[in-house]
Formats: C-alpha cells, sequence, structure tokens
C-alpha cells in the first residue's frame, strides 16, 4: 500500500505505486515482444499516474504508447524452415559364407534409421522504442490512445460575451428602480442581471408559461421592463394590464405549479427571464421578495379558478360567479390530507397552484397527481359515503374548499355540476 511522505497511505500514494507496478509489467512485456500487452499496461500507468497528480510523468508515458502505436508490425512471415537430411538407404552386410556345419542361422532385420531434430528458430527480439516527442492536441476517431489519456471526457466549449456584460449593466440600472428588487444590495441586483436574460417581447404573443395540472419542470420568472402584459382566461382578463416593473410566471417559478392563465403581450416591449433556482434562492433570502410572489401567486390564482376550475366548467357564466362565491381560499402545506381513504369528504376541494398525489384503494402501488385545476372530493360529497383514496399536497398548494353538505345543495341549484364528475381531473 503506498503512503505518504509522512508514512500514512493516501489514495495519491497507492495510485502511484500501482503506476510504477504497471510501468514494470509493461517495460517486461516490451522486452519479450509483446507489444499488445505492453501497450495495455502503459495506459494503465498513465491512468494511475494521472490519478495520483503526476500529469508530467502521464504525459511521457503516453508518449511511449504514442511510439508503440506507430512501430511498423512485426513481421509475420516465418523463417525458412530447416531442411532435414534424407535418411540413409540401409545397405545389406556382406554374404557370409556358410560353414558346412551347423547351418546359418536366418539374418536379422535391418536397424531403423535415426532422423536427426531440426535446430530450433533464434527468437525474435524487437529493440525498445525511440524516444518521441510527438504531442497530439485532439483524439479523432482512429487516433493515437496517448490522445485519449491526455484529453478531457467532455469538451465545453463557452466564449465570454462583452457585449452581454456590458448590457446586463444596463439592465442592472432598471432592476434598482423596480419594487420587487428594493431589498437587494445593488451587487446583488447586477449579479442577477448577469444571471438572467433579457427577452424581447412581440405584440400578440404569449409569454411562456405552464399550462394547467402538475408541471413536470418549473419554468422561468417574467419580469417585465418595456411593454404591457395581460393575464386572461378563456379570454376574460384576470386583474389589470401589467407594466413595467410587474411580473408574472411566479406560479411556476415559486410554487412549481402550472398556470390557469395565459399573458397575452400587448405591445413590443422586452422582459427579463429569471431562472427557478435563483428566484426561489432570493425568495428565501429577501422577505419582502418572497411575500411579493406570495401575495401575487394568492390572488391571480384564485381569481383565475372561477373561470378555469374543471367543475365549474359546464356551469353558466353568471351562476358560476355565485357558486364560486361560496369557497374559502386555504393554503396546505406539504404532506397535508385533503381526503381520507374509508372517511367520507367533509370538504370539496379546487386546487388553484401547486399539485396533489392520489393513492391508496383500488389504485394499489400507483400513484396519480393532479395541478392546477383539479377537484378534488367530489365523488364521497356527492353520495355522503366513504373515500375509496387519500389524496395529499405535493408541496404548497393554494386551494378553494367548500363544505360537503354545501357543495350538495349547490348540486341542486347548478344541474349542470352532474356533467362535471365524467371529467378525468374531477375525483
Amino acid at each position: 500500500m503506498g503512503t505518504d511522505q509522512q508514512g500514512e497511505s493516501t489514495p495519491e500514494s497507492e495510485a502511484a505505486e500501482e503506476a510504477d507496478w504497471a510501468l514494470a509489467t509493461a517495460e517486461k512485456l516490451q522486452a519479450r515482444g509483446d507489444l499488445d500487452g505492453a501497450r495495455t499496461w502503459f495506459r494503465r500507468a498513465a491512468e494511475h499516474l494521472m490519478d495520483a497528480g503526476l500529469d508530467d510523468r502521464a504525459l511521457v508515458v503516453a508518449k511511449q504508447v504514442a511510439a508503440l502505436s506507430e512501430l511498423p508490425p512485426a513481421p509475420t512471415t516465418p523463417p525458412p524452415p530447416v531442411t532435414a537430411a534424407p535418411p540413409p538407404v540401409p545397405t545389406a552386410p556382406p554374404p557370409v559364407p556358410a560353414p558346412p556345419s551347423p547351418p546359418a542361422p536366418p539374418p536379422s532385420p535391418p536397424a531403423a534409421a535415426v532422423v536427426p531434430a531440426p535446430e530450433a528458430p533464434a527468437p525474435f527480439v524487437v529493440p525498445p522504442p525511440p524516444p518521441s516527442t510527438r504531442v497530439y492536441s485532439s483524439a479523432p476517431s482512429g487516433a493515437s490512445p496517448a490522445a485519449a489519456l491526455t484529453l478531457p471526457v467532455v469538451q465545453v466549449h463557452v466564449a465570454f460575451d462583452p457585449a452581454r456584460a456590458a448590457a446586463a449593466e444596463a439592465v442592472a440600472a432598471l432592476l434598482v428602480a423596480l419594487p420587487l428588487f428594493a431589498d437587494l444590495s445593488p451587487e446583488r441586483v447586477r449579479s442577477l442581471a448577469r444571471e438572467s436574460v433579457v427577452v424581447p417581447l412581440h405584440a400578440g404573443s404569449d409569454l411562456p408559461l405552464p399550462p394547467p395540472g402538475d408541471a413536470s419542470a418549473p419554468g422561468p420568472l417574467w419580469v417585465l421592463t418595456e411593454g404591457h402584459a395581460q393575464l386572461t382566461v378563456a379570454g376574460i382578463p384576470v386583474g389589470g394590464l401589467l407594466g413595467p416593473g410587474d411580473f408574472v410566471g411566479e406560479l411556476s417559478a415559486y410554487f412549481e405549479s402550472g398556470c390557469l392563465y395565459r399573458a397575452e403581450v400587448r405591445g413590443e416591449g422586452r422582459a427579463l427571464c429569471v431562472a427557478p433556482t435563483v428566484a426561489q434562492a432570493l425568495a428565501r433570502q429577501y422577505e419582502g421578495l418572497r411575500a411579493a410572489l406570495e401575495e401575487c401567486g394568492w390572488e391571480r390564482s384564485f381569481a383565475a379558478l372561477g373561470h378555469a376550475s374543471s367543475l365549474l366548467a359546464g356551469i353558466d357564466p353568471a351562476l358560476r360567479a355565485a357558486l364560486y362565491a361560496r369557497f374559502e381560499p386555504v393554503q396546505l402545506g406539504p404532506g397535508e390530507a385533503l381526503l381520507s381513504e374509508g372517511e367520507a369528504a367533509g370538504w370539496v376541494w379546487l386546487i388553484a397552484a401547486g399539485s396533489v398525489e392520489r393513492y391508496g384503494g383500488a389504485l394499489g402501488a400507483r400513484v396519480q397527481r393532479a395541478g392546477a385545476g383539479a377537484a378534488v372530493g367530489v365523488a364521497s360529497a356527492w353520495d355522503d359515503t366513504p373515500s375509496g383514496a387519500s389524496v395529499r399536497a405535493r408541496r404548497t398548494t393554494l386551494a378553494a374548499r367548500v363544505r360537503a353538505d354545501a357543495f350538495r345543495a349547490m348540486a341542486a341549484e347548478a344541474p349542470g355540476l352532474k356533467a362535471a364528475r365524467s371529467r378525468a381531473d374531477v375525483w
């Protein structure tokens, strides 16, 4: 086990010792003529040297691998075979005159011919390669293995843009005057301008907002610096006209929720696109910014819910407003229960922002999720029977609720509520 200067084992010292063993093995294989094996152990030695932080030695070993790769292949033609001498032809012994008595014995068989064994060819020895000064700057397909030892795994080419840095300073001067960032220091505002992107706005277009339901990924926070926008649900305005200094997208960036409304651009302008992670970090750090995001999210989501709820979608607009006025807004924390399996629903819930999950009962291990616009507890409250599943909030969730007995009275006033039970997001 490798040790450092104080005699203690460290990953770097162990890697250096492993590199020494690999180099010794590679040199032995090279001396024997096993070039493939030598390349393999030289590569291992280079990897261990890089792990040990010895980049210079690793580069030298990589050059040795390159030199071995450039050597011409060893001749594959075998040496000429040694031709054995033809075996001698045995000659019969000269006849011996037989004595008159006793009779001559039968002749003995000739001795077997002995063939000399061929001499073994001399071993083929590859001389050590000369030092190479070749350096590879990249490793395209088919390049030397030495390049793969010296290049990073991922190459990212990002160039600094001085023009964008100058534009960020101009944006920072605008952001300092916005009420949303009043609590931020000038240095933090300049950092925010560099971390964000200014996007041009065109009349008739929409700011990208996630649709209703559970958003798979949170969207950005949009801060208007020029121009105007209007929030609408099915063509119905929600709130007043937004102008410079106003923002939208807080339901997605802060609550990580889908949005029940659209943001239609009215006239040319520009908006600052703030990443959701940046918006959430600022909300945790600055109380005033967090309060502004929560207040606007609360007002807009409940104003849009009366027009965008799946439960009230089939009701006449005039009657719909009267029914929705009976719901009270609430905020649920992560894990709070809306419905419990085996118990009758005490409330009917409309999700304004955030998301919930349904599990248990006939669902078994499967979990279903629903987001903004969904209704919970309708089936159990309608028949006043125990619920067959449980529903809990996944994250901070804004919802409106009405008591189950009041909901049954609403159903008698609005026959259109019966058709809502067949919708997919009405539970």
